[in-house]
């Protein structure tokens, strides 16, 4: 699913805002939260 097919989604709740992207990788979970500054199991991700 694209960014845009979740954020389109979730347009119905309101809730679009809440899809971040990062020009850094996020391609583990442990790097995903080193960039949004969280420990990682606070993180929910989708690849």
């Amino acid at each position: 699913m694209s960014v845009e097919a979740v954020k389109k989604y979730l347009e119905r709740f309101g809730r679009e805002g809440d899809v971040l992207e990062f020009d850094e990788s996020s391609a583990t979970v442990e790097i995903a939260a080193k960039a949004v500054g969280v420990y990682f199991g606070q993180t929910a991700k989708m690849s």
